[in-house]
């Protein structure tokens, strides 16, 4: 027992050449980079919409959750990464990646979540249209519907909405996290001048409309992105610049779904 003892104590575990803890922490090949491990979470989180086991809404919300936890990635990481590199910070991740490596491996691994996204939303739509909840395309509106949501986008959208000019004398607007906006060139008549004009979408709007009940056993659902780009206006007959319309000096038509069009001047 003596004699094994003294064996162990003389250097039993030094033998195994077990490296030293600077050797472990020195070598980059140990370490998993933190970025593309977050995104690999965030795909696990993906995942479960797919997953038959959970009912149909849950997957939906599963898919929501990937959704904002990418907005939070780039918020948080992918603006931390952007600033190093703006300040040119050479210093390397303990996976021995740049900053510039991170940011090109962050993004090949985003289009790949975000084109799953697509699919597994697509794929949930058709499931959905099974158990009678239908998220209706610009296509498919009907008339009556289309009367609905512009009396909807009148008392809900209009009047929150403030256009907003972008020239020298204006700057480029603030945009906050998770905002969306609109931006459009307007033209003078009889003038090569064009100008910019921004549209921020307020925060508070629902995503999704809810439409008046087709049937009694069916759901209808419009998506808020049709309020903003579905008009029976043919833009194109108005001006050449989509989007916008000119009315004595500037003006802007935005996000209608009325025949007679409204301006800002």
């Amino acid at each position: 027992m003596t004699e094994q003892f003294q064996n162990f104590e003389g250097g039993i575990l030094a033998d195994q050449n077990i490296p030293s803890s600077e050797e472990i922490f020195g070598d980059p090949t140990r370490f998993v980079n933190r970025e593309l491990s977050w995104l690999e979470f965030n795909r696990r989180v993906l995942e479960e919409a797919c997953n038959p086991n959970h009912p149909l809404l849950e997957r939906v919300k599963f898919l929501s959750i990937s959704a904002s936890n990418l907005d939070e990635f780039f918020m948080v990481r992918v603006a931390g990464l952007s600033a190093q590199k703006e300040q040119r910070v050479e210093r390397r991740s303990d996976d021995g990646m740049s900053v510039e490596e991170q940011l090109s491996a962050v993004d090949d691994s985003i289009k790949g979540l975000q084109k799953d996204q697509q699919a597994y939303w697509a794929d949930l739509q058709s499931q959905l249209v099974k158990e009678k909840i239908h998220i209706i395309q610009p296509a498919d509106l009907q008339t009556s519907e289309l009367n609905w949501l512009e009396d909807y986008f009148d008392s809900n959208m209009f009047p929150v909405l403030t256009p907003l000019s972008m020239d020298l004398a204006h700057p480029f607007p603030f945009i906050s996290n998770l905002g969306h906006a609109l931006i459009f060139e307007l033209a003078q008549p009889n003038s090569k001048y064009t100008m910019k004009a921004f549209v921020r979408m307020p925060l508070g709007l629902e995503k999704f409309v809810k439409l008046p009940q087709r049937s009694k056993t069916e759901l209808h659902f419009s998506a808020l992105k049709i309020l903003l780009y579905a008009s029976p206006i043919n833009f194109s007959q108005v001006t050449k610049q989509q989007g916008t319309v000119v009315s004595g000096l500037f003006a802007i038509v935005i996000l209608k779904l009325k025949k007679k069009l409204k301006t800002w001047c």
